[in-house]
């Protein structure tokens, strides 16, 4: 999501959020400085939604930015901030780690300065594997811009993160002229070993121009082979699958190589990027003793790099 760690953000990082109007989502939010008071109420509001991004996908909290009144979970800008003197970065972790159980490990604060000494705080959580409860003994997550209450079902699920494999896939797109690649890693970010995997990607038919697949191995790499590709109305599927019988330990990856070790496969090229960038790609994966994942994303709004 961040192209910095939060944890190292400075003024002017929190100010580019602001200039580019960044919409609060899953994984961002913005509160008001005052939402940092030594009432109950307001330490009851941070545990609930410090522990929501915990059973959520993990993301920050910037305690010191306004909404826009006429456009809410869009910034403003930077407000008069908190006295680091009652406000502190202690206190405020003190107040997360009492409020929350189990405590969330992982968990970052970072004090930034802003006019008249005042300071603003950035608030890292990463995303748990078990879940946590807040300081009024009830669950929460991350939903529609707010920590509403967990349904029993998703308590489970979350409870599940640490005795099932939880495989995610991340996209790149690396322009070259008007070449573009599409850069695929699956990152097992559960805790525990993934013995079979079997990944489809399907893209439109005239962004595909090579079948190429085959990989080789590389340090904290799996192999993956290229198994075949078939055609569906408008859509290409590529599966790939590891080979070998090779596992993918927690924290590992796979990623999909071509001989010429250039880290690309499911290429497209057009001599048009708005056509590239107009398609979508469908993808789903399966893996033993995962649930089945399955997704889309529109190509516009991958992550992009010039390497």
């Amino acid at each position: 999501m961040f192209d910095k760690n939060p944890w190292e953000w400075e003024k002017v990082d929190v100010e580019q959020l602001i200039s580019a109007q960044r919409e609060e989502d899953i994984n961002l939010d913005y509160k008001a400085s005052d939402s940092l008071d030594k009432t109950d109420g307001k330490k009851k509001e941070i545990s609930k939604d410090v522990s929501a991004f915990a059973n959520s996908d993990g993301g920050v909290i910037i305690y010191g930015v306004r909404e826009n009144p006429a456009q809410r979970n869009i910034p403003e800008g930077i407000d008069v901030g908190s006295d680091p003197t009652i406000i502190s970065k202690e206190w405020l972790e003190q107040i997360i780690n009492s409020g929350i159980k189990p405590k969330i490990h992982g968990l970052r604060i970072k004090s930034i300065t802003v006019a008249s000494g005042k300071v603003i705080y950035v608030v890292y959580i990463p995303k748990s594997m078990t879940a946590h409860q807040a300081s009024d003994h009830r669950y929460y997550k991350r939903y529609n811009f707010q920590s509403t209450p967990m349904e029993h079902y998703e308590l489970m699920d979350i409870l599940n993160r640490a005795v099932l494999p939880d495989l995610e896939p991340e996209f790149t797109l690396v322009s070259a002229g008007n070449a573009f690649h599409l850069v695929v890693v699956l990152v097992n970010r559960g805790t525990t070993v993934i013995r079979n995997v079997s990944f489809v990607l399907s893209l439109p038919h005239d962004l595909i121009i090579d079948s190429m697949g085959v990989s080789f191995r590389r340090e904290d790499y799996i192999n993956l082979v290229f198994v075949g590709i078939s055609k569906a109305v408008h859509f290409s599927d590529l599966t790939f699958r590891n080979v070998n019988d090779e596992v993918v330990f927690p924290k590992q990856k796979f990623e999909f190589i071509i001989p010429d070790g250039s880290r690309r496969v499911a290429i497209g090229k057009t001599s048009s990027p708005l056509l590239f960038m107009s398609g979508k790609l469908i993808w789903q994966l399966y893996a033993d003793n995962m649930p089945f994942k399955s997704g889309e994303i529109d190509i516009s709004k991958i992550k992009q790099s010039d390497t």
